[in-house]
Order: structure tokens, then C-alpha cells, then sequence
């Protein structure tokens, strides 16, 4: 599976990939900056920066990493996206299973 999750500054995105992982909870977190966000909340819309995290877990635990997430996150109403993985290095997603799957 891949969590995506967009937030406002990037000091809070770094923080929440070293507690998903230290956790167990994702296998490795990524975090780019630079992107730009544009959106109508409120009635308002708004153009800010948004620093991206994506980690890399398993089915089994998505959902306590999304939960893990919004409990650390600093907006009202969070952007956290699950989705699957369909393929990819096979090499690469067997790490992902072993690296979550140790408590």
C-alpha cells in the first residue's frame, strides 16, 4: 500500500515519517517539498506550499498508519490518501512485508 499525505510546512511531514517508521508502521516514508497546493475551503480558495510524505506499508497495517496520522497531523481535516500497489520489484516489496511485519 501507499499513504500519501500532504502538509502545510515540512518540519511536521519529517517528524510523522520518523514516527511511521520508528513505529513500524511503514517500511520507509518519503517527504518532498516544494509542491503547491490549491483548493476552495470554506468558501475561500487557497494556493499554499504542501510538503508531500509517502510511505510504503501492507494492507495489515494501512489503517493504523492513517490513524497514526491524524492523530500527529496540524490541519483540521487531514489529506491522507491509501492507495494499492498493484506491481513493482518484488525484491523491493517483500522488504516493505518483512520491515512492517517486525514488532
Amino acid at each position: 500500500m501507499l499513504i500519501l499525505a500532504a502538509y502545510p510546512r515540512r518540519p511536521a511531514a519529517e517528524r510523522a515519517a520518523s514516527l511511521l517508521v520508528r513505529e513500524r508502521l511503514v517500511a520507509c516514508a518519503t517527504v518532498v517539498g516544494g509542491a503547491r497546493a490549491v483548493y476552495v475551503w470554506k468558501g475561500r480558495r487557497h494556493i499554499q506550499a504542501s510538503t508531500l510524505l509517502y510511505g510504503k506499508t501492507t494492507a495489515a497495517r494501512a489503517r493504523e498508519a492513517v490513524r497514526r496520522i491524524r492523530e500527529t497531523h496540524p490541519d483540521q481535516v487531514s489529506e491522507i490518501l491509501v492507495l494499492d500497489i498493484v506491481g513493482g520489484n518484488a525484491e523491493y516489496l517483500a522488504w516493505i512485508a518483512e520491515e512492517v511485519g517486525r514488532r
